[in-house]
């Protein structure tokens, strides 16, 4: 999943009127919250990889 994240920013950051402030994503549902910490973080790192490139537009 990470893999299709960045082309779809790179094809999105372009345009004017929109601006990406952060992803979001759906953890599984569990009562536990260390079970999903592991999701939340993840989407923290892809957001973070793709921040790191630069990309205008990005926030």
């Amino acid at each position: 999943m990470a893999e299709q994240v960045f082309p779809l920013v790179k094809e999105i950051t372009p345009l004017t009127n929109i601006r990406i402030m952060g992803l979001m994503t759906m953890g599984p549902f569990t009562a536990e919250p260390e079970e999903l910490r592991p999701c939340f973080r993840k989407t923290k790192e892809i957001f973070d990889f793709i921040k790191a490139e630069t990309l205008k537009g990005l926030r």
